[in-house]
């Protein structure tokens, strides 16, 4: 909470979209538990090892508890956003410092002059 949670990415991985349905849930089964385990508290999210996913996927995913799965398509969440398949807006960085800086700029682009927030996501988005 907070503005901070953790999420699944699977146990060892894999191209989810290759594995049988018994893999599947073993990988997201075995993460989740580990992570419930080590948080302390349950784990409903996950993202997609490499964006790669299928309906059997999404099936397994639902099945495991899992409430929001995130794709690496690219976009904006919506109300109309599927809870399986949220998009993501790339940050495009390449290191901590870069990443720092882009996550600074989003959460206080809104507190600053529209021209100004416009030129700092611009800057951190390329």
């Amino acid at each position: 909470h907070n503005g901070f949670s953790f999420g699944g990415h699977t146990h060892s991985h894999p191209m989810l979209s290759q594995l049988t349905a018994e893999e599947i849930e073993q990988e997201l089964t075995k993460c989740q538990k580990i992570l419930t385990r080590q948080l302390g508290k349950a784990v409903c999210s996950m993202a997609y090892p490499a964006g790669d996913y299928d309906n059997r996927v999404i099936a397994q995913v639902e099945q495991c508890g899992y409430r929001l799965a995130f794709t690496t398509k690219p976009g904006v969440i919506t109300r109309e956003s599927k809870h399986q398949e949220i998009p993501r807006v790339s940050l495009g960085v390449s290191s901590p410092h870069d990443l720092c800086f882009a996550v600074v700029a989003f959460c206080f682009a809104k507190y600053l002059p529209k021209r100004i927030s416009r030129a700092i996501v611009k800057f951190a988005t390329n």
